[in-house]
């Protein structure tokens, strides 16, 4: 008798041990969310409409209504431009209703969990006319430690095929492979952090052709007292090739881009950023010729109102119709560079050079 009443107090303790982690880990969420509202509030690309939370015992449900649309200080800002010009909203909009499961045990021992499917909206089918049937054009598993951190696994469907109307004589073909990612985000600090991965990508029609192999991109922004941003992007191998009749062909090695960057004033930031691009081979009707190396550096620093900035570009050995062309490097340095004016100018749209923001500058040739 003794030994079930230690056994029967033993799951009345684990039961109301569990109830009481899932009743915490509610309360967690629900701080979470409020604090991701904040942190979003404070970010001028980002408009909220609603961002609530209804707290259950086992589970919630997370309401949100949310749009993104770049200021013109981001350099996100030209491609949602180019949205305009195709007649389409400048904007991301992301709205509707989450389920989340509370822990303490959701598949893994963590605090929360959702599993989202995107479905792919009806409008959007007969521009697709391959997409795999029902397949969720999104699918993200998400999940909440004990820290009150957040980490996202994503991956988008893959398509192979026609993008656009039967009747639409400009439709093209794409393939799409294996778009994968991870995102993860510090509510307390706050921080974003992003990796995504794209296999394969290949769109074209008749004449022209663009293939990206071997994607990768990582980065992170931390929103503190001046926002930080850094971030990696490479390419494996880069084709274009215009089949017209001025036959143009390019195809390039590893390209690697990346930036660490601090933003100083809403349109000006400094930081490192750099750009490698290998093994360049270009030809058309006429000429042909390759490229070992393109390399460019910029570095921007700020003392007090003043800016200084540097640049150098280096070219590798060149070869274009059987002619040899040497490797040389630029290097251009502004110093005494008035910060204020020229972010004044950026934001109204216009530079006037009168003002005289470079003290001095130098600029220097050179065979490497």
């Amino acid at each position: 008798m003794r030994k079930v009443f230690v056994i029967g107090s033993l799951v009345a303790a684990a039961c109301v041990s569990y109830i009481g982690a899932a009743y915490y880990i509610g309360g967690m969420i629900s701080g979470n969310i409020q604090t991701y509202e904040r942190w979003l509030l404070d970010i001028e690309d980002v408009s909220v409409t609603r961002i609530s939370y209804e707290r259950g015992l086992f589970k919630g449900v997370l309401t949100y209504d949310i749009v993104l649309r770049p200021s013109r200080a981001n350099p996100m800002r030209e491609i949602f431009e180019g949205l305009i010009d195709a007649g389409m909203p400048p904007e991301i909009k992301l709205a509707g209703r989450m389920d989340v499961r509370h822990g303490p045990w959701v598949g893994q021992f963590a605090a929360a969990r959702t599993e989202i499917e995107a479905a792919l909206p009806e409008e959007l089918r007969p521009y697709l006319p391959k997409y795999p049937g029902q397949a969720p054009w999104l699918k993200i598993d998400a999940i909440v430690d004990w820290s009150g951190s957040l980490s996202a696994d994503f991956r988008f469907v893959d398509y192979n095929g026609r993008i656009g109307k039967t009747d639409d004589i400009e439709a093209v073909k794409a393939v799409v492979e294996g778009i994968t990612g991870r995102a993860r985000i510090l509510p307390v600090t706050p921080r974003l952090s992003l990796e995504m991965a794209l296999p394969r990508f290949h769109i074209g029609n008749q004449t022209t052709t663009l293939q990206l192999e071997g994607v990768r991109l990582t980065g992170t922004l931390e929103q503190g007292t001046k926002v930080k941003v850094k971030g990696e992007l490479a390419v494996l191998k880069t084709l274009i090739e215009d089949k017209s009749l001025d036959h143009t062909k390019i195809s390039v090695g590893a390209i690697k881009l990346d930036t660490n960057a601090l933003r100083e004033w809403p349109f000006i930031w400094s930081g490192l950023s750099s750009m490698a691009v290998n093994d360049i081979e270009f030809e058309n009707n006429e000429v042909r010729g390759s490229l070992s190396s393109l390399t460019f550096r910029s570095d921007t620093t700020r003392k007090g109102d003043r800016l200084a900035s540097s640049a150098s570009m280096e070219v590798g050995v060149s070869k274009i119709s059987g002619v040899n062309f040497p490797a040389i490097a630029v290097q251009v340095a502004m110093r005494n560079i008035e910060g204020e004016p020229i972010n004044e100018d950026r934001k109204s749209t216009r530079l006037n050079s009168s003002h005289g923001y470079i003290s001095y500058a130098v600029f220097c040739l050179k065979k490497k």
